[in-house]
Order: C-alpha cells, then sequence, then structure tokens
C-alpha cells in the first residue's frame, strides 16, 4: 500500500503551532550537536544549488556511504560470469511499473535494478507515466533518485524499441520479427493510472520478452559453478529438517539474527521462511535476449494480485550464495539508489528548522515523527478503530515533545486531543522552504522528515512507513545508534492488534507470505561487514 503525498496538512489553532509559523532553517544554532556517520567513506550532501542548508546542517541527513568499488559490482550469473564482456551480446531486462503508487513503483524499481545488475543486463528504464495518487503530468521513475551506477548498463524504452524492435532484432514465440504497436517507440505519458493508459505497449512485451512469472512463494538464487549443483541438495536438506513448515516466521531467529557472513545454508534457511522452492532461472531464461518482470496492472487480461505482481522488497525474493555479494547487492540499493539531492536537501532544510525552532525554545532540539493513515487498509483493521484518544491511551507518543505528523486525515479536529500534549508540525508550516520543489516530491520529502525523528510512529501495511523504518535503519547502521548491531531502531507501529507494536525494537526474520507489510532488519543490519570503517 502506498500513499500520497501529505501536503494536505491540518489547520491548528492560534495556541498550537500554525501553518503562518514558519521556522527558519537558517537561524540554527551554531552548536547544532547532532549526528553524522562514522568511519571510512563518508558521503556528503551538497544542497547549495538547492537553496541550502550548508553542508554541516545537512551532514545528518546522509545515511548513504562512498564505497568506490561498489559503483562496479559484476553481474553474477553464470551466463554472464562464464564469458568476457567482449565476447557478451546484450541482454536486457524490461519491467512494468507497478499501478499501485510511489512506493510501490520504487519496490518494482529496486527489484529490477537489482536482477539486472545479477543478471548482467541492461536495465530498459519504463517510458514516463502517471503515478497513482501523484496528479499531474507524466514522469519518469528515475526523476526521484539520484540514479548512479556506473557499472549498470541502462537504456531508455525509446531507445530500445528504436535499436531493437524497429530494427526486427525482436522476436515472437513463433520466430517471426515483432514490432511494437503501431512502430511506436515513444511511448511517453500513454501508460499509466491517469489519462489514455494504452496496455498494449505491455501487452506487447508479455508476449515478445521471456516472462519471468515469479512470485513471492520462491527464492530466486544467484550462484558460481561450483555452488549450482550443490544448492538442491542444501535446499533439500533444509527442507528435511523440517526448518521450513508450519508458520510464517521461524521463531528461532527472534532477537537472533544469523551473521551476514555466515554459510550459506544458514543464510538460506533464515531467507526461505516457510517457502520450499526455488524460482526457476534455467539456461533458456539466462540466454533469452530479452526478459520482462511484469507489473500489477488489472486492466491486461490475466493479470491480477494473485498472479504476476511481485510486491516485495528484493532482499525478499534474491538470494546470493556469497555472502560478499549479497551485502554489496543492499549496499548498491543504500547508496546509489536513494533520493535526489534536491529532494534530500528540501527535506534537510526542513529538518534544520525543526531542531532551530526546539533550540530556540530551550530544549533539546529533537523530534518525534508520525505517519498516520486512516483511508486505506479498513479490511485489515476492521477489527480495531484507531482513534486520536486510543492512540493517545496506549501511550504511542511520548508526552510533551514537539511530533512532525504525516497524514492523509484532513479533519483538523480530530488531532485536538494530540495537541493537549504535544506541540504538532505539519508541511504546511514548512512550504516557505519548498516553493519551486516539484509537489510529486512532497511526499518523499516528508519520508526523509520522519525518518530523522527520535521515535517513529508508523502505519503498518503501508509502504510509506516502511521505507521511513528502512532509511532509519540505514542512519542506524551508517551512525552507529542504539541497538545497531542487532538491527533494531526506535520506531513503533500502529497496526491491527498490539502484536504489531513493537516488531522493530526486536530483530525479526522475513515473515511470509506479505513480504510487503514492513521492511526487515537483513537489509540493513552489518552490510558494511566486509569493509573497513576504521
Amino acid at each position: 500500500g502506498e500513499i500520497k503525498h501529505h501536503a494536505t496538512a491540518v489547520s491548528l489553532s492560534r495556541s498550537e503551532t500554525t501553518a503562518s509559523e514558519k521556522p527558519n532553517f537558517a537561524k540554527a544554532s551554531a552548536n547544532f550537536p547532532f549526528s553524522e556517520q562514522t568511519g571510512r567513506y563518508k558521503a556528503s550532501l551538497v544542497c547549495d544549488p538547492f537553496g541550502g542548508p550548508s553542508k554541516e546542517r545537512a551532514a545528518e541527513m546522509v545515511y548513504w556511504r562512498n564505497i568506490p568499488s561498489d559503483q562496479y559490482f559484476p553481474g553474477v550469473s553464470i551466463a554472464f560470469s562464464n564469458s568476457s564482456a567482449s565476447a557478451r551480446p546484450q541482454k536486457f531486462l524490461t519491467f512494468e511499473p507497478d499501478q499501485a503508487g510511489f512506493n510501490n513503483i520504487r519496490l518494482a524499481f529496486e527489484l529490477a535494478v537489482v536482477l539486472a545488475q545479477a543478471m548482467g543486463r541492461t536495465l530498459v528504464i519504463p517510458p514516463k507515466s502517471t503515478i497513482w495518487k501523484m496528479p499531474g503530468k507524466a514522469v519518469c521513475i528515475t526523476d526521484f533518485f539520484e540514479f548512479d551506477l556506473r557499472g549498470l548498463h541502462v537504456v531508455s524504452f525509446d531507445s530500445f524499441l528504436s535499436q531493437e524492435a524497429l530494427a526486427g532484432k525482436l522476436y515472437d514465440q513463433n520466430g517471426k520479427a515483432s514490432y511494437p504497436p503501431d512502430n511506436r517507440t515513444n511511448w511517453d505519458g500513454r501508460i499509466g493510472v491517469y489519462g489514455e493508459n494504452d496496455k498494449r505497449l505491455w501487452e506487447w512485451m508479455r508476449a515478445t520478452a521471456a516472462m519471468l512469472d515469479w512470485t513471492p512463494d520462491c527464492v530466486v538464487v544467484f550462484s558460481s559453478d561450483s555452488a549450482l549443483n550443490v544448492l538442491p541438495s542444501i535446499l533439500n536438506g533444509i527442507l528435511r529438517e523440517g526448518k521450513q513448515e508450519g508458520g510464517p516466521e521461524d521463531l528461532k531467529y527472534r532477537g537472533n539474527p544469523t551473521p551476514v557472513n555466515a554459510p550459506v545454508m544458514d543464510r538460506l534457511r533464515e531467507m526461505l521462511v516457510g517457502r520450499n522452492k526455488i524460482c526457476d532461472y534455467s539456461e533458456e531464461m539466462q540466454d533469452a535476449k530479452v526478459i520482462h518482470l511484469p507489473g500489477w496492472d488489472t486492466n491486461i487480461p490475466g493479470n491480477d494480485e494473485t498472479g504476476h505482481r511481485l510486491l516485495l522488497p528484493f532482499y525478499a525474493l534474491v538470494f546470493f550464495e556469497k555472502w560478499q555479494a549479497d551485502i554489496r547487492m543492499k549496499r548498491l540499493v543504500r547508496d546509489h539508489l536513494r533520493y535526489a539531492d534536491e529532494i534530500q536537501c528540501a527535506a534537510a532544510r526542513i529538518v534544520t528548522s525543526l531542531r532551530a525552532a526546539e533550540l530556540k525554545n530551550g530544549r533539546d532540539g529533537t523530534f518525534d515523527s508520525l505517519h498516520l493513515r486512516r483511508k486505506d487498509f479498513k479490511e485489515h483493521y476492521a477489527s480495531v478503530s484507531w482513534t486520536s484518544e486510543k492512540i493517545l491511551s496506549e501511550r504511542f507518543l511520548r508526552e510533551n515533545r514537539t511530533v512532525y505528523v504525516a497524514t492523509d486525515e484532513t479533519n483538523s479536529s480530530w488531532f485536538g486531543p494530540f495537541r493537549r500534549y504535544n506541540h504538532l508540525y505539519f508541511l504546511d508550516n514548512f512550504t516557505h522552504l519548498l516553493e519551486g520543489v516539484d509537489p510529486n516530491f512532497f511526499g518523499l520529502i516528508e519520508q526523509l522528515v520522519l525518518a530523522r525523528g527520535d521515535a517513529f510512529v508508523g502505519t503498518y501495511y503501508s509502504t510509506f512507513s516502511a521505507y521511513v523504518n528502512r532509511i532509519r535503519g540505514y542512519h542506524s547502521q551508517t551512525k552507529r545508534l542504539s541497538g545497531y548491531s542487532d538491527g533494531i531502531i526506535n520506531s513503533e507501529y500502529i497496526g491491527p492488534d498490539s502484536t504489531y507494536r513493537g516488531v522493530m525494537k526486536t530483530y525479526h526474520s522475513l515473515e511470509a507470505p506479505q513480504f510487503w507489510t514492513r521492511e526487515w532488519p537483513v537489509s540493513w543490519r552489518d552490510i558494511d561487514h566486509d569493509i573497513d570503517l576504521s
């Protein structure tokens, strides 16, 4: 589940924070005691081209590292590794954006990048499209990211169709040259959830390319030649142990993470989490010129949520036999698939302003954060009604704290009880810091602000909240915050019942089958293990 940007803030009483109160990041104290990352390979964020803040103020936003060797991560598929670069024909991976909101699309984009990198394929970026709850112009997915992977070959869909399809280099299942509908190469603005949504492009791709018909109930394994022959026996050994039968989570790993450099059998055992098969990536599939990763689009016959929709984090599907490859790929996503600097800097201005206002008022400069999604997931929350009074009674928020709130709730009176105990800020308090910023960026900016809260409360089942927690996990590692060695973070969830509340404060392995419901510590815990940070 994805949520639109939360630009619609709540009007507060004059006795509290109002939209007319405009904290100024430029007035931050000279002594600004907030954490930067530690160790070697420190990265930086330069915001001068985007209207500030200073490099010193922006430093706390940086969770990624600058590790030059990771830029050229080699493919690890058998077909890729067994031939020299000059002898390899160019092969492609195409993918369809999810038809839900931005964070679901982000999950698909991350998975496509990881698969293309691992397979040694050229990644074809989908045409510009409209995104659910981001009304307006069609956008390219790369517009949102600081996408700087020098070791990954990337082409636009227009170029791919011009150079391959119109040149007669693509074939249908009968071996006949296949051309795109109307011989069109530029599909920008013709697909998406708003407007025309011409489904013919994806129908043609599904008929022309080799389809990755994987589902979340299998695991994709990338291994060396030597390991390929033993992996089936390793899998069978795990299944014989009976470890993968029964519940959705193996409680053996609760608070007990498998070391990132553990033997392959131990790492695979934890990741399988009830699954008993490996996704098919046969030699025939490896030889295919174009592999297509379908998405969820109910407008295309035969495609529904129970079929080809791979709505899950990349690390819940993809397994690397070599532990070094596993954590390096996770770093690749952390360091090179991060939000664009313009988005990071806009969030830095808000965070700096929040801290400056708190310091000015004699407080310690910290704040808490809350993402409250009220208009979705009703089927999951059928047994509970999370009123403002109930949230307060359960003490999700600490009293007498400044709280940054991102929400789809537009009724200002709903937050009345919160104002008796906390000082609330919404995005409207900072619109003066967002002049000229694309409104499509607002939700992403809020995720980054929420991630800097001292304590965070999110909404379970929201991929918006989930990514906030992954960013918080990244921060915990690079800044070595409390609990970082176990992958735990200072976050809680409002969920269907009380069992969801503290799941981020204890290490949990993956839980099947709804891997998308939140993010998991395996994506950030100890992923710098093989580099010297001293």
